[in-house]
């Protein structure tokens, strides 16, 4: 997975094609809030570290022609996101251009833990659970509900004594597994290294000087957790993202992704564009380009 969406979606399905998978279950405390309905205990120095700024509902992401193509066909994915009384993230809905609802992904917060439970359109239910150790997201491991070999992937992640992640480790089944490295300078991932039996890349990291409120959900690992809480993954920042440059050291090809923004008067994003120019070949002649723009709504 790389750190930032997109780039590491799109690479990482023409090299790899990586599938993503579920969790186990584990005896859930309740309590009843104001309105008399169980609701999930969690530890309170983890619910100190969520977040207080408005909340995201709703994110679009739509697929741009930037090569002005005849044949482009529009596509995009609506998220959908509604929180408990405590801010927390309890449902997401993952709805497609056509309106139809392609997969729900709801959570149970627990003490110690946060379970995700993934229903897929297509059946490919899966299950996740993420670990908590000192209000960050230690380890998780996911599997198919369905899948009867018991497929599961097993995430590590350690962080430098600033709650910065330095470091993420996938394990896929029993044999293979990748490891991601960061580099951090003024609260901000500056280069990404990755490493698995198949692939190497670099990647250097630019920002602008602008500041904004709430968060950019770029960060992306195996569910929207980390779209909306990136805090518990130690990547939150404030900082605009400009540039990412990717060079792979395994394959002789490498490309450029350009971000744009535009903001509201609260300081909040309202939608980024992102280009991405990629290469593969020792020569630059044609590359490949494509681009997204992204909608965010607060409340």
């Amino acid at each position: 997975m790389k750190t930032f969406r997109f780039l590491g979606l799109v690479l990482t399905a023409l090299f790899l094609g990586v599938n993503f998978t579920a969790c186990e279950d584990e005896e859930e405390t309740e309590i009843l809030n104001d309105s008399n309905e169980p609701e999930s205990v969690i530890d309170e120095s983890v619910e100190d570290t969520l977040p207080r700024e408005k909340r995201l509902t709703e994110m679009k992401i739509a697929k741009n022609n930037l090569t002005d193509d005849p044949n482009f066909k529009p596509s995009s994915s609506t998220y959908k996101f509604s929180y408990d009384n405590m801010g927390r993230l309890i449902l997401c809905e993952i709805i497609n251009s056509k309106g139809v609802t392609t997969s729900t992904e709801i959570y149970s917060w627990k003490e110690n833990s946060i379970v995700c439970e993934i229903m897929e359109k297509d059946g490919n239910d899966k299950l996740i659970t993420f670990q908590l150790e000192n209000n960050l997201i230690s380890n998780l491991n996911s599997k198919y509900k369905n899948n009867e070999e018991n497929y599961i992937q097993e995430f590590s992640f350690a962080y430098d004594s600033m709650n910065h992640l330095v470091k993420q480790h996938k394990k896929y089944g029993t044999k293979d597994s990748s490891t991601y490295n960061y580099k951090w300078r003024d609260d901000k991932i500056q280069e990404e290294s990755f490493e698995d039996y198949f692939d190497r890349y670099f990647t250097n990291y630019t920002y602008s000087e602008e500041t904004f409120n709430g968060y950019l959900p770029i960060f992306a690992v195996v569910s929207s957790l980390s779209y909306i809480h990136p805090e518990l993954f130690g990547v939150k920042t404030n900082s605009l993202l400009t540039r990412e440059s990717l060079s792979y050291t395994s394959i002789p090809a490498h490309s450029n992704t350009e971000y744009t923004y535009t903001m509201n008067a609260e300081g909040y994003v309202e939608s980024y564009s992102e280009k991405t120019v990629f290469y593969f070949g020792c020569h630059d002649d044609t590359p490949t380009i494509f681009g997204y723009t992204t909608f965010l709504k607060w409340e």
